[in-house]
């Protein structure tokens, strides 16, 4: 097996480096060397490489003079057979390096470069064309009028560097011509691999009118010939002023040019449809698995901070790692990314996302399109997973022809009662609602909501809590979340304060903040509790989830208040996940959710608080069989191997 050197060059390609450095290193090659050379990356893109560094074989990440002194850099590193350029915009076809391998070794390795076929992808990541490459005849005949083919797919010995030189960087735009020139002239001769070898995102810095001044030089230095020079360079600059300036003469000249020319192949070919370049993950002619695309639209909740960045977050990007799915996130906030799947930023127009919400609130149209982001067509896409039936983007999807998924997590009757349900029966009896627990079908069916439903709770990714099987309480309880009303702090506050009477060594903690802060910390110092409650603030929630390991049980009382009723509460779960008992109220979907593996209070009952406290203070098997029970129940459940089966099950329904 040859050792295959890949380098990478990049330069701010926050957007597309993610998907070239995977898409090397899933060749799954085992002789692979991956040289990375960044010229300074100020968008993002250094912590995407940063990530990935420890998989390099070299990286360096400073300012260069340019992609071919970068290149230059690269090769310098390289101790490879084969030197191959992937750069930062690109990427290569599965299985690519096999095939290069088996190309060279089944030649004379010393005199050839290798030649392959090239996708055209937009910036929306569609192919809308390829680069073909001409018989071996054609490209030596033609080797001054043309490149042999795409950098992409020309993979060159190490020893012709050494032979050659390495790229010249006083032609920053076709150093990368003169150097196969300067091989064909040593006598090297290309060699076809039968299969596309990748995509190469057009607009490079090579398309500009600068080039054709390098192209005389260029045909100059290696044909000899003045006639040769200026007649490449004055077709080069013909073709492309004609084709910018007066595309459907362009388009007629070329069809004619092959008309009667019948034994030279096409160069170029552009695709009438657009094809997602991550359907085409295998790209040999006639086998080619298609996989679905994914848009995930929820511009109010794709954030880190809260319970989609910490669970649905995961569960899309482990899907995204499958070659059967493409998973795309649309942001509206350009300083949040997502690693792991595609990105797609839109723009919301704050003037007329103002006006439609005055409007909104004057007239009571819940689906009133806001905050407005423009014509945003989502018909590229197999699937869209959006929010749920209360939010208003649900607007865009009027005229959408694939699998629309409303993502619910309301369990708030006032809120459902306030639902046009004959317009969302009537605009999405289509649909699936994938709900995060048992009541909301429930809650629909008795507001005559007639929506296909599908529960799947939020996951768990077990391995990032230390389980431990508690044995009996020690008084150290634990609660996390805002400090704000609905999350009903005060009445459990005042069941510390009763149980402390009889049980002076309770202690509760409280990690979280908001506007109750204050009015929550003069309860404590009014009551002297200060001994016994304390707020300790935000933080991190790494750190939250280990500091899981230093108490015994785990409480938290949601409350049911206008338009708002707790859904899942991902605390309860991850303290179940830990082994940690949990107390918690009968609010919204939460005993949905816990069902009998949580001890379930009434709302607002600081009796019953009082009660549940005292039975796991004095029933040591009671304790310890909800320590074992809970975290069994979450294995079984929530773990996030089997939600995001879940999720692929609703993905691939007919």
């Amino acid at each position: 097996m040859l050792k295959i050197s890949i380098i990478t060059v990049t330069f701010n390609n926050v957007k597309t480096i993610e998907q070239t450095i995977k898409s090397v290193l899933d060749q799954n090659y085992s002789n692979l060397e991956y040289i990375v050379i960044d010229g300074g990356s100020k968008d993002g893109a250094l912590e995407i490489l940063n990530k990935y560094k420890n998989k390099f074989n070299y990286f360096k990440s400073s300012p260069d003079e340019g992609v071919f002194d970068a290149m230059n850099k690269g090769i310098s590193e390289a101790t490879g057979d084969l030197i191959g350029f992937v750069n930062g915009d690109d990427f290569l076809y599965e299985n690519t390096l096999q095939e290069i391998n088996n190309l060279f070794y089944q030649k004379e390795k010393n005199l050839f470069f290798s030649v392959a076929d090239v996708d055209y992808i937009d910036d929306e990541n569609n192919v809308i064309g390829s680069t073909r490459c001409r018989p071996t005849k054609q490209i030596l005949s033609r080797k001054y009028l043309e490149m042999p083919g795409n950098h992409l797919g020309c993979f060159v010995p190490l020893k012709a560097f050494k032979e050659v030189g390495l790229f010249e960087t006083k032609y920053p735009y076709r150093a990368d011509w003169l150097f196969f020139l300067l091989l064909i002239k040593k006598g090297y001769r290309p060699l076809h691999l039968k299969k596309k070898i990748g995509g190469f995102r057009l607009g490079g810095q090579s398309g500009g009118y600068g080039t054709f001044l390098e192209n005389f030089k260029i045909v100059m230095l290696t044909s000899g010939s003045f006639f040769i020079s200026f007649y490449s360079t004055f077709l080069s600059l013909s073709k492309r002023f004609t084709r910018r300036n007066f595309p459907r003469f362009y388009n007629f000249v070329v069809k004619q040019y092959y008309r009667f020319n019948t034994d030279l192949m096409p160069k170029e070919i552009f695709l009438p449809k657009k094809i997602n370049a991550n359907q085409i993950i295998d790209a040999d002619v006639g086998n080619r698995k298609i996989v679905k695309k994914i848009a995930v639209f929820m511009p109010e909740n794709t954030r880190h901070n809260n319970a989609f960045g910490t669970g649905q977050y995961e569960i899309f990007k482990s899907i995204n790692e499958s070659k059967k799915y493409d998973v795309t996130f649309f942001l509206d906030n350009k300083d949040v990314y997502f690693s792991g799947v595609q990105n797609k930023y839109i723009k919301e127009n704050k003037i007329i996302s103002f006006i439609a919400r005055i409007y909104r609130k004057l007239f009571g149209l819940s689906f009133l399109r806001f905050p407005y982001y423009g014509n945003l067509n989502f018909n590229n896409y197999d699937i869209v997973v959006t929010e749920g039936i209360h939010y208003a983007f649900l607007k865009y999807f009027d005229n959408f022809k694939g699998k629309l998924i409303l993502n619910d997590s309301i369990t708030s009757l006032q809120k459902i009662r306030k639902i046009d349900y004959k317009l969302v029966n009537k605009s999405f009896k289509n649909s699936l609602s994938v709900v995060v627990n048992e009541k909301i079908p429930i809650l629909y069916k008795e507001n005559n909501l007639l929506l296909k439903t599908r529960v799947i709770g939020h996951s768990l990714k077990l391995d990032k809590f230390n389980f431990i099987e508690r044995a009996s309480f020690k008084g150290k309880i634990l609660s996390i979340g805002r400090l704000v009303e609905e999350k009903g702090y005060i009445y459990i506050f005042s069941a510390i304060k009763q149980i402390i009477v009889h049980y002076p060594d309770v202690t509760l903690d409280v990690y979280g903040e908001g506007p109750l802060e204050k009015d929550l910390s003069d309860y404590i110092k009014e009551n002297n509790l200060h001994n016994n409650i304390f707020l300790r603030g935000f933080l991190e929630h790494k750190k939250l989830l280990n500091s899981f390991c230093d108490y015994d049980l785990f409480i938290s009382h949601p409350i049911e208040m206008d338009h708002i009723a707790e859904a899942f509460h991902m605390g309860n779960m991850e303290a179940m996940a830990s082994g940690l008992p949990v107390i918690t109220t009968d609010c919204g979907g939460v005993p949905f959710v816990v069902k009998d593996n949580a001890i379930v209070c009434r709302q607002m009952s600081i009796e019953d608080i009082v009660k549940s406290i005292e039975k796991l203070l004095t029933d040591k098997i009671l304790f310890n069989k909800m320590s074992v029970k809970s975290r069994k129940y979450i294995e079984d459940n929530f773990s996030h191997e089997i939600i995001v089966k879940k999720w692929r099950e609703v993905f691939d329904e007919k």
